[in-house]
């Protein structure tokens, strides 16, 4: 479901997974996901050198959460406002948290690399949501799989996941080009925010009896059915130095404006493939 009535050279927002996140320059927040990184770094680095024996077990957990957690702090350090982690930085943690997954797997049921790779990649295609990416996820990991099995020497489970799942959302980046999650916010102080609203409804169902109680908290007005009345008074309270009221189409500035001079429909429409998982 979308509504659209804005033109092109108004800001926008996408419809998709949303991430919101501290900025990225607090520190308090990029030293904790340095310090997680770290530690998804040493389980991975555990379990992918767990068949040499512990002392390799060992190593390979300090190596691991030396380089996840360095690598964190480059991702950290080069985000800017409004940006999600870099990819580069989301596929190695992908790649590190499936090791141990492997590990596990390898342990327990003895799995070899094509189970284990067939496993990861539809775990991969699972989280990428599309259906496209459901179809392709189970069928690239077989694949992977199967290139290490003939490879010419025993591959562990994790090494086998840990690869099919960067490989996977290698070649996936590379497949599918748009964006499957983006930033659409920042955590902010209050008083950064003037037009959100600081309540939450206090009812399953959501009418307009919720502006009647909120004048009542903020201590204002409720008129039902106000005639000539706007979103907001006037657009030009919307400028800043990236939005210049001047140009935009007048029949935008009236829907602003004068909201309620407008007969608003929104019809609904749901895509086969995500109305059984909504229903269950």
């Amino acid at each position: 479901m979308a509504l659209d009535v804005l033109p092109d050279h108004l800001p926008r927002h996408r419809y998709g997974v949303t991430v919101a996140a501290d900025k990225p320059g607090n520190p308090a927040q990029r030293a904790g996901a340095v310090a997680v990184a770290g530690v998804i770094g040493a389980v991975a680095g555990a379990a992918l050198a767990g068949h040499r024996g512990r002392r390799a077990a060992g190593l390979g957990a300090v190596a691991g959460a030396a380089a996840l957690s360095a690598s964190e702090a480059v991702a950290r350090a080069r985000q800017r406002p409004g940006e999600i982690p870099p990819l580069w930085q989301r596929i190695a943690t992908s790649a590190a948290l499936v090791a141990p997954l492997g590990w596990v797997a390898g342990r327990l049921t003895g799995a070899g690399p094509v189970t284990v790779g067939t496993a990861t990649g539809a775990l991969g295609g699972l989280l990428g949501i599309r259906p496209q990416k459901v179809v392709l996820g189970p069928l690239f990991g077989a694949a992977v799989g199967k290139a290490l099995a003939t490879s010419g020497r025993e591959v562990p489970a994790p090494v086998v996941a840990s690869a099919t799942m960067a490989a996977y959302r290698v070649g996936s980046a590379l497949a599918f080009r748009d964006a499957q999650v983006s930033l659409l916010a920042d955590r902010v102080p209050a008083e950064e925010l003037p037009f959100v609203v600081p309540r939450a409804a206090q009812s399953r169902y959501v009418g307009t009896g919720y502006f009647r109680e909120l004048a009542e908290v903020l201590g204002g007005t409720y008129e039902p059915d106000a005639a000539d009345a706007g979103i907001v008074a006037a657009v030009s309270e919307l400028a800043s130095g990236e939005f210049d009221p001047a140009g935009i189409d007048p029949l935008v500035r009236e829907f602003y404006e004068h909201t309620t001079r407008f007969t608003l429909d929104i019809v609904p429409q749901w895509q086969l493939w995500v109305r059984p998982g909504y229903l269950l």
